[in-house]
């Protein structure tokens, strides 16, 4: 009986002391330069924010995702029908956070063809790095590294094109 009163207390601490907008104060902030990172993409090859990610023509979107997550499915449908609308506009760079890796994340992209290419991080941290706690959540990003807008979590009936038009000429 204590150990389930030590459990409910755990629980209740968690959810008392989690952001409510699923954006953590530690992490990179709007107008903040992104540090440089390096991860694996799909093929496994090692690449790095300021080599490979950043567009330094264009807006980069880095994107937080799971497969399993629908409203994360939802926005990234959005984003892709907004990329290839507006192409040379937006690089949009999906973060997959599935424990599983490559084994869930390819046939995903495969099967959908989303215009953004895939970053494997089944550890969380890039999502950490930005501020994030969950998914979905994005960072838009101008030309030189700097942070333009956040957004962290799923707001139904939310226009995620009408949001990235006000940061893409």
């Amino acid at each position: 009986m204590k150990k389930i009163g030590v459990l409910v207390l755990l629980i209740l601490a968690f959810f008392l002391l989690t952001p409510a907008s699923g954006q953590d104060k530690n992490g990179l902030d709007v107008g903040d330069r992104v540090t440089n990172f390096k991860a694996r993409d799909l093929s496994g090859r090692e690449i790095s924010f300021d080599e490979d990610i950043l567009d330094k023509t264009s807006r980069t979107m880095i994107f937080f995702m799971t497969t399993a997550c629908s409203a994360c499915f939802e926005e990234l449908k959005d984003i892709s029908e907004f990329v290839k609308q507006n192409r040379g506009k937006l690089s949009v760079w999906a973060v997959a956070v599935d424990l599983r890796g490559e084994k869930t994340v390819k046939p995903y992209a495969e099967t959908y063809k989303f215009a953004a290419d895939y970053i494997l991080d089944p550890k969380f941290k890039l999502p950490r790095l930005f501020g994030f706690s969950y998914t979905p959540s994005f960072v838009l990003i101008d030309g030189e590294g700097k942070i333009l807008y956040k957004k962290g979590g799923f707001t139904a009936g939310e226009n995620v094109k009408a949001i990235i038009s006000k940061f893409v000429e």
